[in-house]
């Protein structure tokens, strides 16, 4: 049985979907790209936000659109893109790229968080000339818009003549690398003429790190995890085999082949990794799992169809909408009688599908195919995670309470968690702590404290304490990250955030002391003025270090989340979950030591650009 309910669903007549099983991505910031011949469509679940941008908020959450939609157009990006020559004769005639009559897109990919600007995600994209490029937000990645940035091509190609060279400059496949311990995050793209190239995102700019060829045009990538020794495995599929490399992490990686298996001539779809380990594809007839380095991969008849829709980790979704564990056995059948192209979840655990309309008159669309976008509630609902952005967190449970769901078993467990990271926190004050820790720490009770804007008012007896321990843990970072080169205007505003801390009501005597403690070691004598004035009359301000800071003769002003500075220009970011404000100058002055592009201290998520 399929143990979901539908949130709600969309029609769009954009086209055919752009490679089963890869035609649905979340990013890391719980934005769906959904990639079609046509459009590529950026789709962003509303639930969870504190205010909504895009005009929904006063509506009731009944009535409220599921979504925010925007998107990159088709003909936007073949405009920016020279025209493809007709070939001269049949040999570079089959060298040239597809027919691209209705088309755009081939192939796209989101990018880790922090290779776009404030923290977001890029997005790779292949269009249907197979040139590839990365589109950006600058603004709120939810209504965009995205503008695109070319990829610097790199020499892998000059040696090359004729149909060979046209083949090595045609891109078939595209993926990004999780982030290394190293802080490098890798751009993979496959050529049709077997090229495999990497670029640095993180390196400025960014630039081609390494190139190998495989024995014939590449079909699909996947990255797997980052090893413990260091080393990340990068499967390459082509049409005949599946190639595994591995690559050490440094700025010049090495490539070195660690295992090779023949395909045969059945089509794969779906290829990811289990675990570091283990490859999972599926063929028409058959789930399959090769343990890198084996002989030869091992697969599980299944019922024929034409492709696999996706997966996770109980099982396959295959193109009927039957999903089978990876021993073969069925678990359940989506409730869909047309074609499924694309079966993900978001990292909350949401599902979200892609299939064909039910199109009764499917002749009016020979043209432009038309797809059904489905999100759907799982009853199997996931304890928040607290490494994602909180408002992505708890997006499953933010949908679950709108719609009155048991949640009785819940908030017991998040009690006894918040219980333990209060005993955790303060068991950091009673030695030595670096910004690493305190970081987590703090990540972990804004993940908790976001549930107050979710929890029905029953459960805030289960919740109290989660503000506090979240405020408190904020002052702690910025303490530990202190540096004597910071600014002496900078240094008194924390010097009395940490004072005023310390005297918060229900705090433990440890946790007391250690903000005094850290008081003490930073108050240290300047030359600097620190006064603060009012920037419309120059009267002096008051100390108190609220959200808003009113000076004597009633100007108000809106204090930076992340310094404490009062606001006194434009150039800001807001925080998309609570709305409040860091001022870009303020926190530039500071980024070397206190990195405030991640997310909004007091809750914990992303900006966006005023």
């Amino acid at each position: 049985m399929w143990e979901a309910d539908v949130i709600g669903s969309t029609t769009w007549a954009t086209g055919r979907a752009c490679r089963a099983a890869e035609c649905l991505q979340w990013s890391e910031e719980g934005i769906l790209a959904v990639i079609t011949a046509g459009a590529i469509h950026i789709v962003t679940p509303l639930v969870g936000y504190a205010r909504d941008d895009a005009g929904d908020a006063a509506q009731a959450p009944h009535a409220r659109a599921p979504w925010s939609i925007t998107s990159i157009d088709a003909k936007r990006e073949l405009a920016r893109q020279p025209a493809v020559p007709e070939p001269a004769d049949e040999e570079i005639a089959a060298a040239t790229t597809p027919s691209t009559l209705g088309e755009a897109w081939h192939a796209a990919a989101w990018s880790p968080a922090t290779v776009g600007p404030l923290h977001t995600c890029a997005l790779a994209v292949i269009n249907a000339r197979r040139q590839l490029s990365m589109y950006v937000c600058e603004s709120d990645a939810r209504t965009g818009p995205y503008a695109s940035v070319d990829v610097p091509y790199g020499r892998w190609a000059d040696t090359r003549t004729g149909v060979a060279r046209s083949l090595a400059t045609q891109f078939s496949a595209v993926r990004w690398s999780p982030v290394s311990p190293q802080r490098h995050a890798w751009l993979a793209a496959g050529t049709r003429g077997g090229d495999v190239i990497l670029w640095n995102a993180y390196a400025q700019p960014m630039h081609v790190v390494q190139c190998w060829r495989v024995p014939h045009a590449v079909c699909a990538l996947s990255w797997c995890a980052w090893l413990p020794d260091g080393t990340v495995r990068l499967a390459v599929q082509t049409s005949e085999q599946m190639h595994v490399f591995s690559l050490r992490d440094d700025d010049e990686p090495l490539c070195e082949s660690v295992g090779t298996c023949t395909l045969g001539l059945a089509q794969v779809s779906n290829l990811h990794w289990a675990d570091t380990i283990v490859l999972r594809w599926a063929t028409p007839s058959a789930l399959v799992s090769w343990e890198v380095g084996a002989a030869s991969p091992v697969s599980v008849p299944v019922t024929i169809g034409a492709h696999a829709a996706g997966s996770d980790a109980r099982g396959t979704l295959r193109d009927d909408g039957r999903m089978y564990a990876y021993d073969g056995s069925l678990l359940a059948t989506l409730p869909l009688k047309q074609r499924v192209w694309g079966y993900v979840r978001d990292p909350s655990g949401l599902i979200v599908t892609l299939s064909s309309a039910d199109e009764t008159a499917s002749w009016r669309y020979m043209i432009s195919p038309t797809l059904t976008l489905t999100l759907w509630l799982p009853q199997e609902r996931w304890l928040p995670n607290a490494s994602l952005p909180p408002i992505v967190a708890w997006r499953t449970w933010a949908y679950a309470l709108e719609r009155h769901a048991d949640d009785s078993a819940l908030w017991m467990p998040l009690h006894a968690r918040l219980a333990q990271l209060e005993a955790q926190a303060e068991a950091l004050c009673q030695r030595t702590t670096g910004v690493a820790a305190w970081s987590a720490a703090h990540r972990e009770a804004q993940c908790l404290a976001w549930a107050t804007h979710v929890a029905p008012s029953f459960a805030a007896t289960h919740l109290g304490g989660a503000q506090r321990l979240c405020a408190w843990l904020g002052l702690a970072v910025r303490a530990a990250a202190w540096d004597a080169a910071m600014p002496g205007a900078y240094t008194q505003r924390l010097v009395r955030a940490l004072e005023q801390g310390a005297t918060s009501p229900d705090l433990s005597p440890a946790v007391v002391s250690y903000l005094q403690g850290a008081k003490a070691r930073i108050d240290k004598p300047t030359n600097e003025t620190t006064m603060e004035t009012c920037p419309a009359c120059d009267a002096p301000m008051p100390p108190t270090l609220a959200a808003t800071a009113p000076c004597p003769a009633g100007h108000i002003f809106d204090r930076c989340v992340v310094t404490y500075a009062v606001i006194d220009g434009v150039r800001t970011w807001t925080c998309v979950g609570c709305a409040r404000q860091a001022y870009v100058p303020a926190c530039e002055v500071i980024s070397k030591w206190l990195p405030a592009m991640t997310g909004c201290l007091a809750c914990g998520n992303r900006w966006r650009h005023s």
